[in-house]
């Protein structure tokens, strides 16, 4: 059977990793889907947050990925409305699936391509975009330039990928009945579960993975590390964008309370995330809202205990002994973390294996496919 070819656009792709979820969310996609899907991926060459363009790939041209996919790392100078167009127009697939909503080169204008062209099928995947913390960065922009494309008719027969039924309901608010919604989990990348980790009761080692943002609340995680002392340890693995932002976290870090060492680990590709996962205790992330969280999933299913918000897919985690879910509060946070700082070993073996049991229960590979499948019927 002749597979469907599926065009993918977005601002960045593997080697590219600083964008975090979206760029593993489409590596998953393709790892999952391509016996059954021709994957092509126009992409940037550089990645979130740089200036330099990737190191060692091929530009301006489509190139072999894993042998799984055809990618185009389409080169800063090369950019442009014509450019795009003209490789669209090159393609000739059968489905177009635009990941994201505000970038102009990998978003919009595919989009006004697709509604000059009347191309088969096109595919909006928001990737948490229209969450309300999302939309707080840049708001009156954000919310101008959807008031326009409503207007301008862009969305009428559009698609939109969304991953659960909350971000189904976000959209709606902001679109309305103007749009086609589908839900469609993303695909996760499972870590290996870390057995027989050692925890002493009185020592506890925490683990971020995030962008450093207003998004993910980091300064609010800093914040409440001041209200709890003891030999803790916090590591936060993730790029910034926001100079100043990132200033007031390193501050607010010197103020940890006592005992408390915190360290910035900075960028980190994504196959040296596994070593972070078993090297912790404990996940923690306050983030003001998820569609998904792959970092969340990766650290579950490695056996750590999740001490998030109440933001994201992964509720209940309390009841499944997996972790414990919050509302902003420092106050409940340092409570939470104090409670781990003094589970002893057999307390936390159990936590973490609940935590690998909520990751598997809560994942079904199988279902995810068919729900794909249905997407891109």
């Amino acid at each position: 059977m002749t597979k469907k070819k599926v065009l993918i656009t977005m601002d960045w792709f593997d080697p590219a990793y600083k964008a975090g979820g979206p760029v593993m969310s489409i590596i998953k996609l393709v790892e999952n889907l391509h016996e059954y899907y021709d994957f092509y991926i126009l992409t940037g060459s550089v990645d979130y947050g740089d200036t330099e363009e990737l190191k060692g790939i091929t530009q301006n041209e489509w190139i072999d990925w894993r042998g799984i996919a055809k990618v185009y790392y389409l080169s800063e100078s090369e950019k442009s409305r014509r450019r795009i167009f003209f490789i669209l127009d090159e393609i000739e697939a059968d489905i177009y699936y635009v990941q994201g909503v505000f970038s102009l080169y990998f978003s919009v204008f595919p989009l006004i391509w697709w509604h000059q062209i009347k191309a088969d099928k096109i595919i909006v995947a928001t990737r948490g975009m229209f969450h309300q913390s999302a939309l707080r960065v840049k708001r009156l922009k954000k919310m101008l330039f959807l008031y326009a494309a409503k207007i301008m008719g862009w969305y009428h027969h559009v698609i939109f990928h969304s991953t659960n039924a909350d971000e189904t309901e976000q959209l709606k608010k902001i679109l309305g009945n103007e749009a086609t919604y589908v839900e469609a989990l993303n695909f996760p990348r499972i870590m290996p579960f870390c057995e027989n980790k050692k925890k002493d009761s009185g020592t506890l080692r925490l683990l971020n993975v995030a962008r450093i943002s207003p998004e993910k609340d980091t300064l609010f995680l800093l914040e409440f590390m001041q209200k709890v002392s003891g030999n803790i340890e916090l590591t936060l693995v993730g790029n910034y964008a926001d100079e100043s932002y990132y200033q007031d976290c390193l501050k607010a870090a010197e103020a940890a309370g006592e005992g408390v060492k915190i360290h910035f680990a900075g960028h980190q590709p994504i196959e040296k995330l596994e070593k972070y996962y078993h090297e912790n205790d404990v996940f923690i992330l306050p983030t003001r809202g998820e569609n998904f969280g792959h970092s969340i999933i990766e650290a579950l299913s490695s056996g750590l205990p999740c001490i998030i918000s109440t933001g994201t897919p992964w509720m209940q985690l309390e009841a499944a002994n997996a972790g414990i879910n919050l509302e902003r509060d420092k106050a409940s946070y340092a409570e939470a973390i104090m409670k781990y700082l003094h589970m002893d070993q057999t307390e936390y073996t159990a936590a973490s294996r609940a935590a690998r049991n909520y990751s598997e229960s809560n994942i079904q590979i199988e279902s995810i496919k068919q729900a794909y499948f249905n997407l891109l019927k």
